[in-house]
């Protein structure tokens, strides 16, 4: 079987290490907006088909703010 939220979690988290990667600066700043949109939008879609308690889910969503 495969193991979609392995796939998915080395996918995000390789994702997010290379946007922390790009230096600040107006270049980049359209690129950092494109990578990150659809990453939190699959982050908010993963947390909200798991199977973690509503608690632990909002807990999560008040440490990223």
């Amino acid at each position: 079987m495969i193991d979609y939220k392995k796939m998915y979690a080395i996918l995000c988290t390789a994702a997010s290490e290379a946007i922390d990667i790009l230096p600040n600066s107006t270049e980049n700043l359209k690129a950092r907006i494109e990578l990150e949109t659809p990453l939190r939008k699959t982050e908010e879609m993963y947390i909200s088909q798991s199977e973690y308690p509503a608690h632990l889910e909002k807990q999560m969503n008040t440490n990223r703010s």
